[in-house]
């Protein structure tokens, strides 16, 4: 869709995310965000039915947009460390240039206002890390824990390091950064005997 009501629809989730970042979900009334982003309330009421509808969209928006970040340039044929590397290398990117977005991702991502279909909807979006994960594991490249921890553990790695980044006043050194992150978090998820 094209045109004035997808700019308002934009406006309102831009405005959204700025607010909800500063302000909270319960210190962000509807009435904030329409006046913020110059709509009139029925507009924002027009897109989304609640304000727990808006942020379960802006929570599915950037998990996808996440998504596709994490997935760029991965290749299949590559071993499981080089895959790795790269999910590692674009999340880190991927939350450096996205300052809102991360932050958004870490106040909200386990939040009540996120019903648990959004939850498993927005999760579901990554299976193929799951996948790879799943294979290094079948392979002996990774150790055989749950991928539940794998994840958590991946995760709160990678999360730190952006959080790292973002608290730096000069950016210049993140590909350096992102080696040492991963050599770390590489430590830590391969099993003793993987071949590095």
């Amino acid at each position: 869709m094209t045109g004035p009501h997808t700019d308002k629809r934009q406006a309102i989730l831009d405005t959204a995310l700025d607010l909800f970042c500063e302000r909270g979900f319960h210190g962000t009334p509807t009435s904030m965000i329409t006046r913020e982003a110059g709509v009139a309330t029925g507009t924002l009421f027009h897109y989304f039915r609640t304000k727990e509808a808006l942020i379960e969209t802006l929570y599915l928006d950037i998990k996808g947009e996440m998504r596709e970040a994490l997935y760029a340039h991965i290749e299949t044929k590559d071993p499981i460390r080089a895959q790795i590397q790269r999910i590692c290398a674009n999340y880190i990117r991927w939350g450096a240039e996205n300052p809102r977005k991360f932050q958004f991702m870490e106040q909200f991502c386990n939040a009540p206002q996120i019903s648990a279909h959004a939850h498993e909807e927005g999760m579901a979006q990554f299976t193929f890390v799951h996948d790879i994960v799943r294979r290094g594991i079948d392979e002996g490249v990774l150790k055989p824990h749950p991928l539940g921890l794998q994840f958590a553990m991946f995760g709160a790695s990678t999360a730190a390091v952006v959080r790292l980044i973002l608290s730096r006043a000069g950016r210049e050194a993140i590909d350096p950064l992102m080696d040492e992150a991963f050599d770390l978090i590489w430590d830590g998820i391969a099993a003793p005997a993987a071949d590095q």
